[in-house]
């Protein structure tokens, strides 16, 4: 986002009083078209735009969000004891980055940092952000955000009044939006620092970080800026602002060059909500999400059709014009009374699928792995609750009168509002009994029929149908085991081996594996970590080996 002319950044530095307007008539009424979408006054008015909460119910709040089994853990060097788990992973994802595979790459030491006797969240959390600081960067990770300094390079340590900021526009929309990633960056700039790439006039850029000029802005304006860019985040995610039903709303036509430089024209001038938005389709896609929130009847005025695109797409129905039509939000409360019913009922359902779906917990389970009852529940309830989320998603999308322009992202906005929702629901506990007994008597049958391979010397290929029964996949050959190892495991060794001990050397590979998708590629990884890839090949002894651990 740039305040790229001068009558755009006089606009941005009063935004009371927008300069950069016009008078545009629609269906015989005359609009003022200004820089941006809302002024401070319509954001200072907006129906249900809640305030921040105090530390105390900020709390309350993450601590049930992430209450799950107690566990310990060691993050930056020091042993948190007896804490939740969601916890745990909420506070370790602010004191490290990740790379594009979500492996740690770089972790804050904070040794030096607390008190000597602190092995709990909260002191750790004060001791390191500030009393107040701390506790708003954990409640932000209930969105999904993470605003911390330690999580990614060049940035800074944000001020209270910033974080309030992102506490408010993390609240603009509907409840239970978020989060759509469980790590997205909502962070500031390395103070006093712009990218190379960005002139001085730009506020924020696309990874959703923001340049000091959004600092020196009041509160409403910032907010704007902070929800301005959710929507580039939500567009990406959902894939709305490129799709050929947003484009046609305003006429959108890109008459770039061959080099891929792109020149977007709008043939519909009328349908715009501020001049910014006349860029490109993602910054009008961009502009009417920060209308359809904060100047709902400007958008409706200037283009119904993108008033009810933003409603259906975005806000899962829930809209701003007055305090009663934000407060409910009926759709996803009938939706979710479905749901339910139908998750607390037992029913058919596909164990194998349940299983491979969590092929990790379910090793550790069998293996006995310290805590892998919890994981293998919690997997297991979540992937069932998600077949559940997506019947009801689609039998409600394929029923919609009128159709939706955009299915697919109606589909995948209101299944992603749902997961969030019944993100603690669990299945029929008779239910679970009988999935666990299902993998008990699978692995039975898988080690026994293994055995008996293993027991003949002249049966190596068979290997293949081993792996086959064992992961679900197409038969693989032994080649391709190998070949497998030989592309992978230079990739990934580096990466995960540190974890790796003697004593839990094959467990731990297991759990490394979680890098793969492919079941085939998951148990390949598991004995080219156990073999350390000996001589570029795995051998049936090696595999009967690692066999004979596992039973």
């Amino acid at each position: 986002m740039a305040d790229n002319d001068p009558c755009q950044r006089a606009a941005l530095n009063t935004f009371d009083t927008p300069l950069a307007n016009d008078i545009q008539r629609v269906a015989g009424r005359a609009l003022e078209i200004n820089s941006w979408s809302a002024d401070r006054n319509n954001i200072r008015q907006s129906p249900c735009r809640p305030d921040v909460p105090n530390i105390s119910d900020m709390e309350r709040m993450y601590l049930e969000s992430f209450d799950s089994p107690r566990s310990n853990k060691i993050i930056g060097g020091v042993n948190f004891q007896g804490e939740p788990r969601d916890l745990l992973m909420a506070f370790e994802d602010l004191l490290s980055e990740r790379d594009h595979f979500n492996a740690i790459t770089n972790q804050k030491d904070i040794q030096n940092q607390i008190p000597s006797d602190c092995q709990k969240i909260k002191c750790a959390t004060e001791a390191i952000f500030g009393k107040e600081l701390g506790h708003k960067l954990l409640y932000l990770k209930t969105y999904g955000f993470n605003s911390s300094e330690y999580a990614f390079e060049d940035r800074s340590r944000l001020t209270n009044r910033e974080a309030d900021v992102f506490i408010r526009a993390s609240q603009a929309f509907p409840q239970d939006f978020f989060p759509i990633d469980p790590n997205k960056q909502l962070t500031k700039f390395r103070r006093g620092e712009t990218l190379k790439m960005h002139d001085p006039s730009v506020i924020a850029y696309a990874a959703i970080t923001f340049y000091d000029r959004w600092s020196e802005y009041n509160e409403e304006m910032m907010e704007y800026t902070a929800i301005h860019e959710m929507a580039h985040y939500i567009s990406s995610e959902y894939n709305l602002d490129e799709t050929p039903e947003w484009m046609e709303l305003s006429g959108w036509e890109d008459h770039g060059d061959a080099q891929g430089n792109e020149n977007f024209v709008a043939s519909k001038d009328h349908t715009f909500c501020s001049h910014y938005g006349k860029t490109n389709p993602g910054e009008d896609f961009a502009e009417s999400v920060s209308a359809y929130r904060f100047n709902p009847s400007l958008l409706e005025a200037v283009s119904a059709e993108k008033y009810q695109f933003i409603k259906e797409h975005v806000f899962a129905g829930v809209e701003f014009n007055h305090e009663e039509e934000c407060r409910s939000a009926e759709l996803l409360t009938e939706m979710q009374e479905e749901l339910e019913e139908m998750i607390t009922t037992t029913r058919d359902v596909d164990y194998d699928q349940l299983i491979a779906q969590c092929a990790e917990q379910s090793y550790a389970y069998i293996l006995s792995v310290p805590s892998s009852k919890d994981s293998f529940e919690s997997c297991v309830s979540a992937n069932f609750n998600n077949s559940a989320i997506s019947q009801v998603v689609e039998q409600y999308i394929s029923s919609h009168t009128p159709p939706y322009a955009n299915p697919e992202a109606a589909k995948k906005m209101i299944f992603n509002n749902l997961k969030n929702r019944m993100s603690s629901q669990s299945i029929a506990p008779e239910e679970m009994g009988q999935i666990k007994g299902h993998l008990k008597n699978k692995f039975t049958d898988i080690m026994f029929t293994a055995n008996r391979f293993f027991a003949n010397p002249s049966a190596p290929s068979k290997v293949s149908n081993f792996l086959s029964k064992l992961t679900n996949s197409s038969p693989p050959s032994f080649e391709k085991l190998n070949e497998v190892c030989n592309e992978r495991w230079t990739e990934y060794s580096e990466q995960y081996l540190n974890i790796f001990d003697d004593k839990h050397k094959y467990e731990d590979a297991y759990y490394a594996s979680y890098a793969y998708s492919d079941p085939l590629q998951t148990y390949a990884f598991s004995l080219c970590s156990k073999s350390q890839y000996k001589n570029g090949h795995i051998t049936r002894e090696e595999i009967q080996d690692s066999l004979s651990h596992i039973q």
